[in-house]
């Protein structure tokens, strides 16, 4: 796991914005990072409506699948809700067809529309 230790010496909780000269020779990249009440940086998945890959916003990811169902990630890092026409460059390797897709209001695809 990574934490992220405060000059207080304490885990830091909560999203933060890390610089490179604060990486400490980490092997991920410096970005926004989110970090629960136990100090873990968070993995992927949903958290407060946004989507997370490895502890930072996927900002427009496009198709994921999360837990067996398809979301659609719009570049401010949440789930779309409605209908999407779906092109190649955002389908992420899915082997769902090309076409018009809907969305519920908690993200998950419900049907082609």
């Amino acid at each position: 796991y990574y934490y992220y230790i405060t000059y207080a010496g304490t885990y830091f909780v909560g999203t933060i914005n890390i610089t490179e000269e604060k990486m400490n020779d980490c092997e991920l990249a410096p970005g926004k990072y989110t970090f629960g009440e136990d100090g873990k940086l968070y993995g992927t998945g949903f958290i407060d409506g946004y989507y997370y890959e490895n502890g930072k916003i996927a900002y427009g990811k496009g198709l994921v699948c999360v837990d067996g169902d398809y979301y659609y990630i719009t570049y401010a890092g949440t789930y779309f809700v409605g209908v999407k026409n779906l092109a190649a460059e955002k389908m992420n390797d899915c082997e769902l067809p090309l076409g018009k897709y809907t969305f519920g209001n908690d993200g998950k695809m419900i049907e082609n529309a």
